[in-house]
Formats: C-alpha cells, sequence, structure tokens
C-alpha cells in the first residue's frame, strides 16, 4: 500500500526535462530525446491515471499500466525545466515506465502537455504543505488549481506583463447598421448561421 503521506524525495531522485523556451509546455519529441521507452502498438497498453493532489508544489499522479498495481508519479513544474519522480525505479538519470507513460498520456493527442496551471513557486507553506493563496480541489475528475478570491490576478515569477503604452486609442466610430426589408407576401423567413471552429484532423466537422 502507498503512503498517502506528501512525500519528501530526495534531489537525485529526480529526472529533468527541459520545457519550452518561456513556457511550462512539455512536447513528445523532448520526452522522446530524454527515454528509450515507447508505447508498444501490439499488444495495446491500457494507461489508468488519476491527479491525486497538488501539495509543496508538487503534483501527484497515480498511474497504472495494464494490470500492474497503481505507482505514483510526482511531478514539479519549475521556470525552466519539469521535475519528475515515481514510486518505482525514477532516478536523475533514468526516467521509468509509469513516469514516462503517464507523461505521454498526458500529451493526448497534443503532442504536448502545458503545466502552467502547476507552476505556482514558493506559494506554499513548506511546513504543512498547503498555501494560502490557492484554491485546489477535485472537479469531475479533475484536479482544479486557482488563486483564492481576494489574490485573483497574482503575480508568478517570470510572468510576462501586459505592455502600457502612452498614446491612448480614440474613440472609434459606431458601425453603420443595414435595415434590412422583409420581402412582401411571405410569412415564415429561415435564416441559417454555419460557423466550423474546429478545423482539427480528429474532429468531425458538421
Amino acid at each position: 500500500m502507498i503512503s498517502k503521506a506528501i512525500p519528501s524525495i530526495a534531489i537525485e531522485n529526480f529526472f529533468r526535462l527541459p520545457l519550452k523556451d518561456g513556457t511550462r509546455i512539455l512536447t513528445v519529441e523532448t520526452l522522446n530525446r530524454y527515454s528509450d521507452i515507447r508505447r508498444p502498438k501490439k499488444p495495446y497498453l491500457k494507461i489508468r491515471r488519476r491527479k491525486l493532489s497538488f501539495h509543496n508544489e508538487l503534483l501527484t499522479i497515480g498511474v497504472v499500466l495494464g494490470n500492474e498495481e497503481e505507482e505514483r508519479v510526482y511531478i514539479k513544474a519549475t521556470d525552466s525545466e519539469l521535475l519528475v519522480s515515481c514510486s518505482v525505479d525514477t532516478t536523475s538519470g533514468y526516467l521509468s515506465r509509469y513516469a514516462y507513460f503517464a507523461l505521454y498520456d498526458m500529451m493526448s493527442i497534443y503532442d504536448e502537455v502545458d503545466f502552467e496551471g502547476f507552476y505556482w513557486p514558493d506559494f506554499f507553506n513548506l511546513d504543512n504543505g498547503n498555501s494560502s493563496y490557492l484554491m485546489i480541489k477535485m472537479y469531475r475528475g479533475s484536479l482544479i488549481v486557482s488563486p483564492k478570491g481576494r489574490f485573483i490576478g497574482i503575480y508568478k515569477p517570470n510572468q510576462t506583463l501586459p505592455s502600457i503604452r502612452d498614446n491612448v486609442e480614440k474613440v472609434r466610430q459606431a458601425v453603420t447598421v443595414l435595415h434590412e426589408i422583409l420581402p412582401k407576401n411571405t410569412q415564415e423567413i429561415i435564416g441559417f448561421c454555419l460557423a466550423d471552429t474546429s478545423t482539427e484532423k480528429w474532429h468531425t466537422n458538421h
């Protein structure tokens, strides 16, 4: 049985994966460059994962591969790297199967995953692992992390701030409204508005 206590992981047990410059995004290209593990096409490997907790900047995920026992993967997002550990096998020089497949599965069909939602440096009390600034809750199977009401808009380190310009934009003129005349001797009119909001290859357009 795996302990539910907040883990204390030695730094040498974290594997480091670089993120996209200026973001908290990990790509499948980077993941595969740092690991020789690949998801087999045959036989099919079923991956089940669940986000369990977020304490001391550490995201804990439960991972089940096939019919094996559940193991836990620990992820910490920093400014430029993703620190990854696991309840088995992972060291600073080796990424375990559980850690690899957890990250791979989080990418889904996008070939990348953004950990910005779990990047909250120095927002936690190191003694108890909790945060006075963040609201952390489970919602429909997802772990949601957001600033508490009074701290909405709080600044993160290295966060890009909106630019402030001296020149003030002029007031724009109102758009001219065209008043259409309905056809005579017509009781019913049917209007159509077609919009394709997704052109992704896996999405069926309607």
